[in-house]
C-alpha cells in the first residue's frame, strides 16, 4: 500500500485498488476522529460521505479508470463542517 503525504483525496489522486482507497479513508478518519459512512460500493465505484448527517458536505467519490487501469478520485469535498465525536 502506498502512503501519500498531504491531501490524499484531491481530484485526480490514484489508487491501485478499491481496497487501497478504502484503507486510506479509514486511516484519515481514524486519525481525525470524524464519522464517515460508505455511501456506495460497487465493482468500479466507491463513495464515502460524512456520517454525522446534517449540513456537513464531506464526500469522496472514486471510480475505476480503464485507460489508466487505476481507481481515480472524481469528486472530493474534504472539509468537514461538523465537529468530530470519534465514534
Amino acid at each position: 500500500i502506498r502512503r501519500a503525504m498531504g491531501d490524499k483525496f484531491v481530484i485526480g489522486s490514484t489508487f491501485f485498488t478499491g481496497i487501497e482507497f478504502k484503507e486510506a479513508i479509514l486511516e484519515v478518519t481514524l486519525k481525525h476522529g470524524h464519522n464517515v459512512v460508505q455511501d456506495r460500493w460497487e465493482k468500479e465505484k466507491i463513495s464515502f460521505k460524512c456520517g454525522m448527517g446534517g449540513k456537513c458536505k464531506w464526500r469522496v467519490y472514486c471510480s475505476y479508470d480503464p485507460d489508466r487501469q487505476l481507481f481515480v478520485v472524481k469528486t472530493s469535498c474534504t472539509h468537514h463542517s461538523c465537529s468530530p465525536n470519534g465514534k
